[in-house]
């Protein structure tokens, strides 16, 4: 199949788009993760954090890129532009999922890495001629290799409060994505319509997807 000039455009923009997408709504919600993860006393610093969101979004983008034959295929076996939206709406949501269950289970292995962390020991709360004696005894066995942030150490769960606040996240960011994709659109070029980077704000992305919904079935 061979390209026009408003499909290579449209298939730039796409290319721009999807990786904006994710990175203008992790800045729009990064702030009240933070303040709110700090809040729940989470000892996972700032860096940590971001680190995190960004290793999450590289996951869904790399599902994302794995749909793309899908999406192909699809897009020169049909002509009805409404199915063609809500399956990509359903593919981004699939990777979305993907993408924040991977950041659940990192930030899993991150609090638990930091809670095995050596804590100081207070100087009072020992006696030197005590621990002059019992030193000898005591085995030496060396320092305790840390956890790796890529292995599940078992018995270990991560704080209920800390939970929730990234659960809650997780709902505000799927949110303010849906919007996002809405004000970026468009995705995929209608063929009813010239090519444009951008189209005019109107309605919402739900009310969108259910109009979608009802063009397909008519």
């Amino acid at each position: 199949m061979r390209l026009t000039g408003p499909e290579w455009r449209q298939l730039l923009a796409a290319v721009v788009k999807v990786p904006a997408l994710f990175l203008l709504t992790l800045a729009i919600t990064f702030p009240s993760l933070y303040v709110f993860n700090a809040l729940v006393g989470s000892r996972l610093r700032f860096w940590d954090v971001m680190r995190l969101l960004i290793a999450g979004i590289a996951v869904t983008l790399a599902v994302l890129t794995s749909f793309g034959p899908i999406t192909a295929f699809f897009s020169v076996s049909t002509t009805s532009y409404p199915f063609m939206v809500l399956l990509n709406v359903l593919m981004f949501a699939v990777a979305g999922l993907l993408g924040l269950s991977f950041l659940l289970q990192t930030l899993h292995r991150l609090s638990v890495i930091h809670s095995q962390m050596p804590q100081p020991i207070p100087e009072e709360s020992f006696d030197a001629g005590q621990l002059s004696g019992t030193l000898g005894s005591v085995p030496n066995t060396g320092p305790a290799d840390p956890a790796s942030p890529l292995e599940m150490p078992a018995g270990h769960l991560l704080a209920g409060h800390v939970k929730t606040v990234f659960r809650c996240w997780i709902v505000v960011f799927g949110l303010v994505g849906a919007q996002m994709s809405w004000v970026l659109r468009p995705f995929i070029g209608n063929p009813d319509q010239p090519f444009t980077w951008f189209r005019p704000r109107q309605s919402n992305f739900f009310e969108a997807v259910w109009h979608a919904l009802l063009s397909l079935f008519q």
